[in-house]
């Protein structure tokens, strides 16, 4: 209680009088919440930062080097990421994923790897770490009550993930992608896919633009935007 009255709360968080999200009182401040996207699109560490708990930042926070690879992964439209295994290669890039699927709307993004299984394994358990860190992110799930969908589908073949916004994120390996249309890719261990998997596969399936709400093209959004990880091999391969 206080000295206005009873405070109230949603999910156990107190609302402020006046912030209800009615119509007029986004208008009112669309131009700050345009802000607000802009910078965290072109800084999405930041966004991850405001959402955080400042009891679970005590003990997790992302380090320098991530921040640079979050930034790269959303401002342009190849980021290439070689490094050593532990180095939270596929944390990162599938955190970014997350983060471009909630700030930007429509967004079909494609998580693929030449190993059957092994994406999909790694993805589930990098999810629930994201989530556990930052659980408003989970909210921004589809719920069946809500949005008439389950937010998340999985099997031993893929795993789905739906948000409220229209956005998704299809976890695949190579083999059981075909068919899929996304607006942006990561592709796990790169290294491993081959020069034919990768021109008659995958390529071809980012062949979609990312329409706005409105149905409108944004000509400053990288175009098919992809995210490549891999750890160390031969200059042989494809991807080299």
């Amino acid at each position: 209680m206080s000295e206005f009255g009873e405070v109230v709360t949603r999910d156990g968080i107190p609302i402020e009088k006046g912030v209800t999200l009615t119509r007029e009182f986004l208008d009112a401040n669309q131009e700050l919440f345009t802000k607000y996207l802009n910078l965290w699109i072109m800084y999405p560490d930041l966004f991850l930062d405001a959402i955080q708990s400042s009891e679970d930042a005590k003990h997790f926070h992302l380090l320098p080097y991530q921040r640079v690879a979050l930034r790269a992964s959303m401002r342009y439209r190849y980021h290439f990421w070689t490094a050593t295994r532990a180095t939270s290669k596929s944390f990162t890039a599938y955190l970014c994923a997350l983060v471009r699927a909630v700030l930007l709307p429509k967004s079909s993004i494609m998580i693929a790897s030449e190993v059957k299984g092994t994406v999909i394994n790694i993805a589930k358990d990098k999810f629930a770490q994201f989530f556990q860190h930052w659980p408003l992110l989970e909210r921004e799930l589809a719920t069946r009550q809500d949005d008439g969908k389950t937010g998340v589908k999985s099997s031993t073949n893929y795993y789905e993930l739906y948000f409220k916004n229209g956005s998704q994120i299809t976890v695949v390996s190579k083999d059981t992608s075909r068919g899929l249309r996304a607006t942006a890719a990561i592709l796990e261990e790169c290294a491993l896919i081959s020069e034919e998997a990768y021109t008659e596969v995958l390529w071809p399936q980012l062949n979609v633009k990312r329409l706005e709400p409105d149905g409108t093209l944004n000509p400053a959004e990288p175009s098919s935007p992809q995210t490549f990880i891999t750890t160390a091999s031969d200059r042989t391969v494809y991807m080299y």
